[in-house]
């Protein structure tokens, strides 16, 4: 499962929002699709189970299903 690293601010209510070239990676270069599932890391030490849920030009968003530390 892909792993890709967020600031705090990039995560809210129960989604995170990949930006940039995180972004242009899962969608281009993965080629993932909605459905799929990443694991997201803050720089708090947390870890983030998500589904890619919505895909738009310039970000991806991806619901969280659980975390942990």
């Amino acid at each position: 499962m892909p792993r890709f690293f967020v600031t705090k601010e990039q995560i809210a209510d129960g989604a995170v929002t990949l930006l940039g070239d995180d972004a242009h990676h899962i969608s281009r270069s993965l080629r993932m699709a909605a459905g799929e599932e990443i694991t997201v890391c803050d720089m708090q030490k947390n870890e983030y189970i998500c589904v890619l849920e919505e895909f738009l030009p310039d970000r991806v968003v991806a619901k969280i299903l659980s975390q942990s530390k």
